[in-house]
């Protein structure tokens, strides 16, 4: 069974996952993806994340992009070596790259 996976508001406009990011655990968020991100800057600690697959990573890109569409701008702190290493796998490094700024990881 997968671990839970928690969205926290930590003091807008920061938040964090906590848990694993999955093909399963992520179901739980999806219905709300686009409410998430708040309007303006925000920012996204990912350093409580056990765990990501490949269905985690287009999550959070869609996460990004949509939040990009509606005039939203979200930066990415804190990502594990392992979301690190499937982005640079999947080729995505440059895709990446404007949500995860140098020197924030």
């Amino acid at each position: 069974m997968a671990e839970r996976l928690l969205w926290r508001s930590e003091a807008a406009p920061h938040f964090a996952l906590e848990g694993e990011l999955d093909r399963e655990t992520l179901l739980s968020l999806w219905p709300q993806r686009e409410k998430l991100l708040p309007a303006g800057e925000s920012v996204l600690d990912l350093s409580r994340l056990s765990r990501i697959d490949s269905a985690g990573l287009a999550f959070l890109m869609t996460l990004l992009v949509d939040a990009e569409r509606r005039g939203s701008q979200c930066r990415l702190v804190q990502v594990p070596l392992a979301m690190q290493t499937l982005i640079s796998l999947s080729n995505l490094t440059e895709i990446m790259a404007p949500y995860m700024p140098s020197g924030t990881n």
